[in-house]
């Protein structure tokens, strides 16, 4: 019934890895998330590949292309830039760039980012980045009325 303490040491050495202390560690995965993309708990955490996509309106689109490259030189990974490895895909398609990654990817992020790019290339001033829908962001040029351009002419 009782097993020697020789045993008992390579039956836990076949069952997981020992840490420094001499205990067992063990990894039990977790079952797959809901549609949420993480799960907490037992196991690893999961996310579900995320996508943001990047709109730019058909005047705007001349851009597009420096902005892929700034964002491929720009966005972190593990704390590197340009460290895009398997990670996160940047793709751009006519007007939009799209960017989906396989670990956690801010929407805000990629605002920051785009918002940066803008005052690095001096359009911050004529172009902001607006939230179309829960995963898309837009660029549009700011709203002047002819109301205040006539009254900045009166004066």
């Amino acid at each position: 019934l009782h097993q020697s303490n020789d045993q008992a040491k390579a039956e836990e050495k076949d069952c997981g890895q020992e840490d420094q202390e001499g205990g067992v560690l063990e990894v039990h995965p977790g079952p797959d998330p809901p549609c949420g993309g993480r799960h907490f708990g037992l196991g690893q955490l999961r996310f579900h590949s995320l996508a943001q996509t990047l709109g730019f309106s058909s005047l705007v689109s001349l851009c597009s292309v420096q902005q892929e490259t700034f964002l491929k030189e720009r966005v972190k990974v593990n704390g590197k830039t340009g460290n895009l490895a398997n990670v996160i895909e940047i793709a751009r398609l006519k007007n939009k760039i799209n960017v989906t990654s396989q670990k956690q990817f801010s929407k805000r992020y990629l605002k920051y980012l785009t918002k940066k790019y803008l005052k690095k290339n001096n359009l911050r001033d004529w172009l902001r980045v607006v939230a179309s829908d829960k995963e898309t962001y837009e660029l549009r040029y700011f709203q002047i009325s002819q109301e205040e351009e006539e009254s900045d002419n009166d004066e």
